[in-house]
This record gives C-alpha cells, sequence and structure tokens, in this order.
C-alpha cells in the first residue's frame, strides 16, 4: 500500500485552508493558491503564492521567523503586496476558449502547469518545492472545483432566464481575479 502524502495548508485572507505550503525557508513558508478568473471568451488562470512566517501548528518550519529579516527571504520572487505579517504576488497565464469551454480551460491548465511550476522553481533558485508533484495535483483539483462552481452558477443563472429568452453567455457575470485585491 502506498502511503499518500499530507498536504499542509496555510490559512487564507478568509481563515480557510487555501494555501498549500510548497517550501519553507528561515522560518518562513511559502503557500500556493491556484487561481482562476474567467469571461465569456477568455480568461486567467495561475497563482497567488504568500510568503508568511511559519505558524506554530504546522509542523514543517525548522527555526522560527525573524520578522525583521522578511526581506531576506524568498528573495528571487517579485512581491508586489509586502505588509508586516505577509507578502504576495501573482502569477497569471491568459487563455482563450470557444465552445467546449470547461474541457479547453481544464486541458490548457493541465498543458500550462509544468511551465508555471518551473517559472516558480526559477524564482525560489536554492530553495526546492516541498512536493512538486503534489503541488501540481492540487492545482489541477482547485481549478477543477473552481471551474465546477462558476459551471453551476451558470447552469443556475441560465434555468432562471431561459424562461424569458435572455439566456447567454455573453453576459453572465462571470467572477473575475481581481488583481489588487489585498494580501
Amino acid at each position: 500500500m502506498t502511503k499518500k502524502a499530507t498536504r499542509v495548508m496555510l490559512k487564507g485572507t478568509e481563515g480557510n485552508d487555501d494555501y498549500l505550503i510548497i517550501a519553507r525557508d528561515s522560518g518562513f513558508v511559502l503557500g500556493f493558491k491556484p487561481l482562476l478568473g474567467l469571461g465569456p471568451d477568455n480568461g486567467k488562470w495561475g497563482c497567488r503564492l504568500r510568503m508568511v512566517p511559519a505558524p506554530s501548528d504546522i509542523p514543517i518550519a525548522k527555526t522560527p521567523a525573524n520578522l525583521e529579516k522578511m526581506t531576506d527571504v524568498f528573495t528571487g520572487i517579485p512581491w508586489q503586496k509586502r505588509s508586516e505579517e505577509r507578502f504576495s504576488t501573482m502569477f497569471l497565464k491568459s487563455m482563450e476558449w470557444g465552445i467546449s469551454f470547461p474541457k479547453k480551460i481544464i486541458a490548457t491548465v493541465e498543458k500550462g502547469l509544468p511551465e508555471l511550476f518551473d517559472e516558480i522553481e526559477e524564482k525560489l533558485g536554492e530553495i526546492k518545492f516541498l512536493n512538486r508533484k503534489d503541488a501540481e495535483l492540487f492545482a489541477i483539483e482547485a481549478f477543477k472545483s473552481q471551474l465546477k462552481e462558476v459551471h453551476d452558477s451558470y447552469l443556475k443563472w441560465k434555468g432562471e432566464h431561459d424562461e424569458k429568452g435572455t439566456a447567454s453567455a455573453d453576459v453572465i457575470d462571470f467572477p473575475p481575479i481581481d488583481e489588487g485585491q489585498d494580501v
């Protein structure tokens, strides 16, 4: 029997386990959160990276974090937002699709994930992923879940509007990725 790796998660802004911890350095951890923003004919996909001092309940941190040294950790990553408690940035890719958009989105993401992870790995320099394969699996699962939520919302909306003859993918309010969101 193969032992399945236990995912070590990090809480996001809303208190949910949104980020998979993918790396550690000097008492800090790097979390990875898949992002999917959709429009009627195109969208963006990628991830948000968040660096925080390792929470005390996370067993992978080997040394306590020194907040004064926060700028000395994961220096290859171009941080877009910085606060006293955390740094974050996003890596986003554009995509287009046609009529078979759910299958096209997942195919696009699956094909592009190795490149996204290569880009992150390059930024990490000598620091290595804790488990890259698991991070890729986590990302696919998260993208499929996000896509299902969007698809279910669309079907609900379509059911409410079909009777009136107003159902059109052109007017669906897809949830965008807000590049200006708080970290």
